[in-house]
């Protein structure tokens, strides 16, 4: 299965989300902040980057572009659902600019969150559509 790094600032979300993943069979790194998965990501080769946009201190699309810019680079999905600096609609956007496979916005539902995994995860295709699922 996948190496699997997920960013999520709300503890709860975080644990709920990564036990989720790991009954689907993949190994998860967990951040609760884009500067100790920044860290993660210099050290370690990821599969996919599960980030949420929206985090303290320094926000997700910086996390977007970084995986992005690594070889291999990992897959992305963006999640969100509002904050102080951009409507969740304009932060993902952003996300999918950047190069981030998937966006997710909150809330949503684990079997929403399982099929966006595992199509993110899929055979690689170049011409894939990205994937977005909408409240």
């Amino acid at each position: 299965m996948a190496n699997i790094i997920l960013v999520e600032d709300t503890s709860d979300l975080r644990v709920l989300l990564r036990f989720v993943l790991e009954r689907l069979g993949h190994k998860v790194v967990e951040a609760g902040d884009a500067r100790r998965a920044a860290e993660y990501l210099e050290r370690q080769r990821f599969d996919l980057l599960i980030t949420d946009i929206v985090l303290p201190e320094e926000d997700g699309l910086t996390l977007v572009r970084a995986a992005k810019a690594q070889t291999p680079c990992p897959r992305v999905i963006a999640m969100s659902g509002a904050g102080a600096q951009f409507p969740a609609g304009i932060s993902l956007k952003i996300s999918e600019a950047l190069g981030a496979d998937a966006i997710l916005y909150k809330p949503f539902h684990n079997d929403e969150f399982v099929e966006m995994v595992k199509t993110v995860l899929g055979p690689a295709e170049p011409d894939r559509p990205r994937a977005t699922i909408q409240p």
